[in-house]
């Protein structure tokens, strides 16, 4: 399809414009911007009021409606502005972010003073005024009357609230009030959360259930913060949040308010699981019930609902990793400042009891024989230090030593934690490197983690994006001083951190996922550069850009990540919802679940909400939906289920190409079999005996199959609460079960609903008495949330089913590669059987060789023997020149095999024996290397012995190339050189035959001429024929 172009573009696009915002600061030049925003003959307001127009708008309805877009789009874009220059210098006071501003304005003055900026600045500007364009710089768009600087940054009044508000389903914006900040319009009017958290406002608050009493209202929180919740459900009610403490308590306790039994422990903080276990473990359980907010008296019919639910969200791996860190150091200098407090409250009251008497207890046995595990792990600490080259002052040492055992204990507890801590020093790439011995990267990284660029204007560009960064997660950092606070906010989790949530990092399982691997660029999707030939797989298209290098740079890797969903539904008028949204995503999210539920009610039917559980409906389903909506086009949002059919696909693919390769073997197997081979080569055998490629493929369909399990259980929990939701809801609006149609009335009921016929629905319960307009009001409003809610069930339904046919995908494709591994291990026992019985064969003619070299043996030996005897030099034998007898010769012959015989036998039998020899040979040994300083010389030599052994192979085979190219180069000079002969002969051939042709024709001309003279008549008569 046709790609049409829209923000960000630098081609034109003012009848395409996607985000306003997104185009204000990204489409238009500077010298635009003023008209843009205050010019009505702009081309985009023009060609605005020509579009409504041809729709039927009057010219001054037309204007109209172009200016008041035109004045909202310019306050959208001064507000914007102005949280810029604001944060811009916020991050400039900031301890750990000011570096991001400071590096921003010295790369700008870098490069304006650079040779490159001064030599062509001049010749831009002569460009831009022979091609007609403006010249101008961005002007200010807003009145700087409050100085940002002595402004404090609270994140409160950073955060946004969209609320949407309808009134006998209609849909009605919030009055303007200059107590209350509001801005935007329907669905779209926000509020900032410091505001509608105000406890002064009471019942001015956005929030209060005596504010538009009679109006269906939605309150969003962005943000699964637990405190904001309860503040929210406070501010509703026009209380204090209340003090879960003081309720549960004998003296000095508080009466129970409403706020405080919506909050009731076993519908909020008792839902709560992994309090006190790690941040990732921390989330309410799947939960909807109703509840009472009736101080006097039992409320059979409550019309409150309190739901949590998970569901399936997204975010880039980049932020997911940079956020994690955030995490893990706020939680371990908290409690690092927790256990400081201990200490010093535990030091005031030993101080305190310093005069009393000190009980002891006398060690245990085994403590006097080896030291605790404590102290053990102290001084292991200690020494590692010292050999380090990290030994601290004395000043520190006494005060390690004065350490508590608790304060070793945490160091043991908190293995992440610990592991941040120590790695916190080698985040930068150069450190790391140099840490682990390796050669400088190429790229100079400082302790900031800023690339230091050899461009000035390359540098400016890196500093820019590191600062729109910056600014971009400066709130979501803000806020991450809540996760340690009471009670706590609920961070955002991957999915392997949702379902294995007892581990302590699931870095390297979050990095495997199917949708990051799918969303990730590989190394091998890259062209390579040689030093010496260059882009060889550019050379065909050195004019323009390459596709599939551009494509594989655009590539975000993302993963997928379990949010939650709470909801309290008060009085069955007025939603609150608390869920994330994706780290650093502001305005321009399009695949954030409230955007798309406004969107959703923006474009929805004329009433389509009667009441605020069909609300709720639109909102449950956004939860589920938006994740695996593939009708989406949004930039970066991941297609799920293609990248899951895609990874079996793969998978599937991968284990065809491998039975293919296993059939050839076999092939090659049976040729072997039937021929008088004695054996298999290694190139047969080897493959055979190697599965780690069926290994590598098990295990990637094995993940596949454990993320698709993990997803379908976590969309059948959300069934499972969609189910409570519409019981519960069933009971509030229909409590006395007279309003739901029969089961054969289904059917007809959708079709009376699709009408919008009233009258049918009065008929269809067949009255027996006047029915009143509310009867009919409520029973319309029950039947249209039912109808809604089978069809959201229905949704629901289809997606378990696609997410389970995916699963029995992949468990069919896990079983062929099961089968395959099983086939290729059979057929590596019959080739190892068949090898088996050769070898047998080959024992037995061995065995029968050494069978006659054994009989002939036995018949030598003792001849040998003899004759040995007999030729010794004794006196009995040869008395002349001998002094030995034969008798003393025995004595030593005998003695020293016995010995020889004695030791063979105690080293071969002995494990003691061998152990003792092998510890006086390895201490002699390694005490003549130390002390001559061979050892030493051998940790210079840096190089293992496998490495070595691959050197080794690499220089040699480089020889043999080398070799065997010189060869080839002299043969194919040789060839050359044979051409060249032969053809240098065959033209000599062939001028010696023509030469020979011209001699012979001149000798018969000769003889010709010589009998024509004499009148021959064979002459004349061949002179005859010729003529005729």
């Amino acid at each position: 399809m046709e790609q049409h172009t829209t923000c960000l573009s630098a081609e034109p696009h003012n009848s395409n414009v996607k985000e306003h915002l997104l185009h204000f600061l990204g489409c238009i030049e500077f010298w635009d911007r003023s008209a843009f925003m205050n010019d009505d003959d702009h081309p985009l307001w023009e060609g605005e009021r020509q579009h409504l127009e041809s729709m039927g708008k009057t010219a001054a309805e037309a204007k109209a409606l172009s200016k008041a877009k035109r004045e909202l789009w310019k306050g959208n874009c001064r507000s914007e502005l102005r949280r810029i220059d604001f944060l811009r210098e916020k991050i400039k006071e900031d301890k750990e972010d000011y570096h991001l501003v400071q590096k921003v304005e010295e790369s700008r003055i870098a490069w304006r003073n650079s040779d490159e900026y001064q030599n062509n600045h001049k010749d831009v500007q002569r460009w831009r005024d022979n091609n007609d364009k403006k010249n101008g710089h961005p002007p200010a768009y807003y009145d700087p009357a409050v100085d940002i600087s002595k402004t404090t940054y609270v994140p409160e009044k950073d955060v946004s609230v969209p609320f949407i508000q309808f009134e006998n389903g209609q849909p009605k914006e919030e009055d303007e009030d200059k107590s209350v900040p509001v801005w935007g319009s329907f669905p779209d009017q926000k509020t900032n959360l410091a505001s509608l958290l105000d406890p002064e406002k009471h019942e001015k608050s956005l929030l209060s259930k005596d504010k538009n009493p009679d109006r269906i209202k939605y309150f969003h929180l962005p943000s699964n913060n637990m405190k904001w919740a309860e503040e929210a459900v406070a501010r509703y009610f026009n209380q204090d949040r209340p003090d879960f403490h003081a309720i549960r308590r004998d003296i000095q306790k508080y009466e129970k308010t409403e706020t405080a039994l919506v909050l009731k422990e076993s519908h909020w903080r008792g839902q709560l699981h992994g309090e006190r276990v790690t941040v990732s473990s921390r989330f309410m359980r799947p939960f909807c019930e109703r509840v009472s907010s009736n101080v006097h008296e039992v409320d059979h019919v409550p019309r409150n609902v309190v739901l949590f639910m998970p569901y399936l969200h997204w975010e880039t791996s980049r932020n997911r990793e940079r956020f994690s860190q955030q995490i893990e150091e706020i939680v371990f200098n908290d409690r690092k400042a927790k256990r400081k407090k201990e200490k010093l409250a535990r030091d005031a009251r030993k101080k305190a009891r310093a005069g009393l008497t000190k009980r002891t207890f006398p060690p245990l046995e085994a403590e006097k024989k080896e030291p605790s595990f404590v102290r053990r792990v102290a001084k292991y600490t200690k020494e590692n230090n010292k050999l380090s080259g990290n030994e601290s002052s004395s000043e520190t040492e006494s005060g390690t030593a004065n350490e508590d055992d608790s304060e070793t204990d945490e160091k043991q507890r908190a293995p992440t934690q610990r592991r941040f801590r120590s790695t916190e020093r080698i985040l930068t790439m150069g450190t790391l490197l140099k840490k682990l011995k390796l050669p400088p990267s190429p790229l100079n990284v400082d302790n900031k983690r800023r690339v230091e660029a050899k461009s000035d204007l390359g540098q400016y560009l890196i500093d820019a994006a590191r600062l729109f960064e910056g600014m971009s997660h400066f709130r979501d950092k803000k806020l991450l001083q809540f996760i340690v606070t009471d009670p706590p906010m609920h961070p955002r989790r991957t999915l392997d951190q949702a379902y294995y949530w007892t581990l302590n990092t699931t870095r390297s399982r979050d990095r495997d996922q199917v949708v990051y691997r799918a969303t990730t660029a590989h190394a091998a999707d890259f062209h390579r550069w040689d030093p010496k030939k260059g882009w060889e797989d550019h050379k065909s298209n050195a004019q323009r850009p390459c596709d599939g290098c551009t494509e594989s740079i655009k590539k975000v890797s993302r993963v997928v990540m379990v949010d939650q969903l709470w909801m309290w539904i008060l009085d069955a008028r007025t939603i609150i919802t608390c869920f994330p949204k994706r780290y650093g995503s502001n305005k321009n999210d399009s695949s954030g679940v409230h955007k798309s539920v406004r969107r959703r009610i923006a474009e929805g039917r004329h009433k389509q909400v009667k009441s605020v559980f069909d609300l709720a409906l639109i909102i449950l389903e956004e939860c589920s939906n938006t994740f695996f909506d593939r009708t989406r086009t949004s930039d970066k949002q991941p297609q799920v289920l293609d990248a899951f059919s895609e990874a079996i696909g793969n998978v599937m693919h991968k284990q065809t190409m491998a039975f293919e390769r296993l059939w050839r073997w076999t092939d090659e197997i049976r040729k072997h079999y039937r021929s008088q081979s004695r054996g298999f080569t290694s190139e047969i055998q080897l493959p055979l005996l190697d599965i780690s490629p069926e290994g590598e493929l098990e295990k990637e369909i094995k993940d596949i199959l454990e993320e698709l399990g993990i997803m379908i259980y976590i969309n059948k929990t959300h069934r499972h609460v969609v189910k409570q939701f519409i019981t519960n809801v069933d009971h509030i609006l229909d409590p006395a079960g007279e309003l739901g149609a029969k089961p054969g009335q289904a059917v007809d009921l959708r079709k009376m609903l699709v009408r919008g016929s009233s009258s049918a629905n009065v008929s269809l319960s067949k009255p027996q008495s006047p029915v009143s307009e509310k009867d009919v009001s409520d029973k319309d409003t029950y039947h249209w949330f039912k109808v809604n809610a089978d069809e959201l069930m229905n949704r629901i339904n289809d997606r378990v089913e696609q997410l389970e046919e995916l699963e029995r995908s992949a468990e069919i494709t896990a079983e062929s590669v099961k089968d395959l591994l099983g086939l290729k291990q059979q057929q590596a026992g019959v080739v190892q059987a068949w090898q088996s019985g050769k070898q047998s064969d080959e024992a037995i003619k061995q065995g029968r060789s050494v069978m006659i070299f054994t009989i002939v043996t036995i018949v030598f030996l003792p001849l040998s023997f003899m004759s040995s005897i007999f030729g010794m030099n004794s006196i009995d034998f040869s008395p002349e020149g001998n002094t030995m007898t034969l008798r003393e010769q025995f004595k030593y012959m005998f003695a020293v095999s016995a010995g020889v015989i004695v030791v063979t036998l105690v080293m071969s039998l002995s494990s003691w024996a061998r152990a003792i020899s092998w510890y006086t040979y390895k201490r002699a040994v390694t005490s003549l290397c130390v002390h001559t300083g061979l050892y030493k010389k051998s940790l210079d030599f840096k190089i293992p012995s496998h490495e070595l052994y691959t050197q080794a192979i690499e220089a040699t085979d480089k020889l043999k190339n080398k070799e065997i190219e010189t060869r080839l180069r002299e043969r194919r000079r040789r060839r050359r050189q044979e051409e060249k002969e032969a053809l240098k002969n065959k033209s000599e051939l062939s001028q010696a035959q023509s030469n020979d042709i011209i001699e012979g024709v001149i000798q018969s001309r000769k003889r010709w001429g010589r009998k024509s003279a004499t009148g021959d008549p064979d002459v004349e008569s061949g002179r005859t024929e010729s003529n005729e």
